[in-house]
């Protein structure tokens, strides 16, 4: 299985919503059979444009902030507010530019 500190966030374009259902569905039939499966951690675009929607620039800077910041409580990140305190603890954006992202 794969370490916390190395999970890969597995972006895919072209895949259907329906293909990615029935990929889906299959696993859910294999872990209720008692199946282990390892964990995937991913997102599925039907179009490039969508994917570049989705993850703007702002939005890559601030998974980078997230993920240079390690590990996170969901009470650290629970509201808007403390995530942006916590993105400006570890992002060389200053505060007064991040009332400017849009996420």
């Amino acid at each position: 299985m794969t370490s916390t500190s190395h999970r890969v966030l597995n972006v895919t374009v072209g895949e259907s919503l329906r293909d990615a259902g029935a990929r889906a569905t299959a696993t859910m039939r294999a872990i209720s059979r008692g199946e282990k499966m390892q964990p995937h951690f991913g997102v599925n675009f039907e179009q490039m444009g969508q994917m570049l929607a989705a993850f703007t620039p702002k939005r890559w800077e601030l998974i980078a902030a997230l993920r240079e910041a390690g590990p996170l409580t969901i009470s650290t990140c629970g509201s808007p507010a403390m995530l942006w305190r916590t993105v400006a603890r570890w992002s060389p954006t200053t505060p007064e530019n991040l009332s400017g992202w849009r996420v």
